[in-house]
């Protein structure tokens, strides 16, 4: 701005067009929100059924491995993996569904490192 001659001035307010409809586009969807959060009623037990289906826990399985074992995230992924798999192929519709002896099967076949998690 500095430098410009005062009648380039003028031109300079259609640079604010953007801003204000922006603006005006925000706040339509904002009170839009607020009416929808406002009529809100949230079913808990179909919440409470989705979120424990679709392999939702999947992710706090890897962030255990790599947590508790310190296993690299990438090292940690196969067995992750192996056990989604598994999951899947006897129809559980969770990892909580696993039985303990399935995961010790494939933990029986990990490095070292993860063995030593299940004493």
């Amino acid at each position: 701005m500095k430098g410009l001659p005062l009648t380039y001035g003028k031109d300079m307010q259609e640079d604010k067009e953007p801003a204000f409809d922006a603006f005006d586009n925000l706040s339509l969807a904002i009170a839009a929100m607020d009416g929808m959060v406002k009529d809100l009623e949230p079913n808990r037990e179909a919440m409470r059924g989705a979120a424990a289906g679709g392999h939702s826990t999947a992710n706090d399985l890897a962030d255990w491995l790599v947590r508790r074992l310190g296993l690299p995230l990438s090292r940690s992924s196969p067995y992750h993996g192996k056990l989604l798999a598994l999951a899947e192929k006897k129809g559980c519709c969770d990892l909580a569904g696993l039985d303990l002896a399935d995961m010790r099967k494939i933990n029986a076949r990990s490095p070292r490192s993860l063995r030593r998690a299940d004493r």
